[in-house]
């Protein structure tokens, strides 16, 4: 802003002031610009002027007032009444002046009162809600998530332990009836009967082994999902408190919404005032909030064309080795055979991988050419320059591959590689500085929108304490006598 006095303030200058200093929506800079209303224009402007003649609100008006006694500039005068000429023969002699009658201050405005049945509601749902709060519901939530969690994973486990255990019993009742009803095997002669007792007690103890472990494992079964249905009986109790409480919470909020919605309380002094406020920073955060969805549009476009022009020119480059690479080599097939470099085995495959490299690069070069214009027409004027002339033949193409062969072609294409490049390279040139500008005031919007959106948070936590504050005075035990009188005070001056 400019350090001169207001007066000698441009129509520019007081345009910066307005949205810069006094953080006032860009539509009351314009207005202000279309009436090319500079500084001398700007000190004698009225409040009248600036509600009726430049469409501020009131609260505008009252900050552009306050901002202006600031900078020592005093609100203009009223206009005096006009007189009706009288001839100095016929004017009567003037009266002396009669001593102005004393005038009351206006009586302060009384509260408005609430219904008693809204007032009856509102207690209960207060009490309701502060019973459901000492409860630590949200805590006592995720307590019982985790522990239903736990106990299905005990479950899971159980289950697939079971399987196995079930296997084991089957192997163990196979290899104990064989034992059981083998009467004779090749060791019996040297074994003895002590020895095929032994190996059948051993087949009898596994099989109850195996068996103790199934039953193990199906006890852990019905145990956890005992288990596991108690906690999911838990959590959904927990879960019923917290919609409970959720509920209530709305319900409350939608009470007192409707409780001051009535015409005697929006007229209320502070009830008016935060509403204004919260007005004016919601129509500056609507605005900050468009300039956030097209910089954020603008900016993924541009830096995604700058990226695609970027592997662009890395593919381009990696052609022109390749033709060097080429040129020189069917110079040397012909100085060696006689034939033309283009007979050269190989150099067709060549050919057809340059193709592929320049097809690739011209469609990222046109993407880019497409997203840079998109961008434009979504950013307006103000976005730095992109030559046109650039960007139409991007978009239609800027190169081409000669299949050809021979010497002349290859020295051809080479020149027509080199005047792509440099068309790309002036045009990633353009596209960059024009991403890095987007990106800038992509910030600066991002910043402002969160620096309104706190602000309205902080108007509306305003809003909720005064609320909250006559709620209380009216819910509170009419006080007598002297207490009275100063509970009166205190209410008329919240109003």
């Amino acid at each position: 802003m400019a350090s001169s006095a207001p007066h000698a303030w441009s129509v520019q200058q007081v345009s910066d002031w307005l949205t810069s200093s006094l953080e006032l929506p860009a539509t009351v800079a314009t207005e202000f610009q279309a009436n090319a209303i500079g500084g001398p224009e700007l000190v004698t402007l009225s409040d009248e002027d600036l509600t009726n003649e430049l469409g501020l609100t009131s609260l505008q008006a009252r900050k552009v007032r306050r901002a202006l006694v600031e900078l020592g500039v005093a609100a203009p005068a009223a206009p005096a009444a006009a007189t009706p000429a009288v001839a100095p023969a016929m004017a009567p002699a003037a009266p002396p002046p009669a001593a102005a009658p004393a005038v009351a201050p206006p009586p302060k405005q009384a509260a408005p009162s609430f219904a008693p049945a809204d007032l009856e509601r509102y207690s209960s749902l207060k009490a309701q809600i502060a019973s459901l709060q000492a409860l630590q519901v949200g805590s006592k939530v995720a307590q019982a998530k985790q522990h239903a969690g736990a106990q299905q994973a005990r479950l899971a486990a159980a289950h697939q332990a079971l399987p196995g255990a079930q296997e084991a019993v089957a192997e163990a009742q196979k290899a104990n009836v064989k034992m059981e009803e083998d009467k004779w095997y090749p060791g019996k002669a040297l074994g003895g009967k002590s020895k095929q007792q032994e190996k059948l007690e051993h087949t009898r103890a596994a099989l109850a082994a195996a068996q103790k472990r199934l039953a193990d494992v199906q006890a852990a079964i019905s145990d956890g999902q005992a288990q596991f249905g108690e906690a999911q009986k838990q959590l959904s109790a927990w879960q019923g408190k917290a919609a409970e409480l959720e509920t209530a919470q709305r319900t409350l909020e939608q009470l007192v919404d409707r409780m001051f919605a009535s015409p005697a309380w929006q007229a209320a002094p502070r009830v008016a005032e935060i509403g204004d406020a919260l007005r004016g920073l919601e129509t500056q955060a609507a605005e900050a909030r468009r300039g956030v969805t097209s910089y954020g549009r603008g900016a993924q476009l541009l830096t995604g064309a700058a990226k695609q022009l970027e592997g662009a020119l890395q593919s381009l480059r990696t052609t022109q080795v390749m033709n060097m690479v080429g040129m020189g080599r069917g110079m040397a097939f012909a100085a060696r055979t006689g034939m033309p470099g283009r007979m050269q085995p190989g150099g067709l495959m060549g050919d057809m991988v340059e193709l592929a490299i320049f097809r690739r690069a011209n469609e990222a070069v046109s993407s880019a050419a497409r997203d840079t214009a998109e961008a434009r027409a979504l950013l307006g004027s103000a976005l730095p320059q992109v030559d046109e002339e650039i960007l139409k033949s991007a978009r239609a193409g800027l190169f081409i591959n000669m299949l050809t062969g021979g010497a002349m072609m290859d020295v051809m294409q080479a020149a027509m590689v080199r005047r792509s490049v440099a068309q790309v390279e002036k045009l990633l040139s353009q596209v960059l500085p024009a991403a890095q500008w987007a990106q800038s005031n992509l910030s600066a919007y991002q910043g402002r929108d969160a620096s309104l959106r706190g602000q309205m948070d902080a108007k509306r936590g305003e809003l909720g304490a005064y609320r909250s504050q006559q709620l209380a005075a009216a819910l509170a035990p009419a006080p007598t006598g002297a207490a009275a009188v100063a509970a009166k005070v205190e209410q008329l001056s919240l109003i």
